[in-house]
């Protein structure tokens, strides 16, 4: 009979790595929260200080620093983390069932047999392999969703309002 979870390390990683996704999440959550309230006051004090090319009205200018300022980094780690806690638990059993569907196709060989060697390294490589491509595919999207500078964000809501 095959021994799954025999020891907790791996629980405790996942755990680890749930709670610091809960962690970033909420701490994105409150950043973004105060966006508006920050860009406002910016706003204010660049028409205060005539800082300000008086092209885009406050509404405007608030959209776009929200854009350029929002805290994306910790939002997309949270979200990277967060999928890599729930999609570790079905794709471990994935590879297991796969590891199991070898080695009866096998002949239950020595070699492939549930608990040895070559099934525990299968294990850990494949599952460091799915973190690594969840990782890769969090970064692909931080980066392709990237907003410009402030100036670019403020051309954007420009050119949105003369439409």
């Amino acid at each position: 009979m095959t021994v799954f979870w025999n020891g907790i390390s791996f629980l405790w990683a996942l755990g680890v790595v749930a709670v610091l996704a809960i962690v970033l999440g909420v701490r994105a959550f409150v950043e973004y929260k105060k966006l508006p309230a920050e860009a406002a006051q910016e706003y204010d004090y660049r028409v205060a200080e005539n800082l300000h090319d008086n092209k885009t009205d406050k509404e405007q200018y608030v959209r776009a620093y929200r854009r350029a300022h929002a805290p994306r980094a910790t939002a997309y780690l949270a979200a990277t983390l967060a999928a890599i806690s729930l999609l570790t638990f079905p794709v471990f059993s994935m590879i297991n069932l796969a590891l199991y569907g070898l080695w009866k196709a096998s002949d239950e060989s020595r070699v492939f047999e549930p608990g040895y060697l070559v099934w525990e390294f299968s294990i850990f490589f494949l599952l460091i392999l799915m973190w690594a491509l969840i990782g890769a595919a969090g970064a692909r999207r931080y980066h392709k969703n990237a907003p410009g500078l402030m100036r670019d964000e403020l051309i954007k809501e420009r050119m949105a309002a003369d439409e």
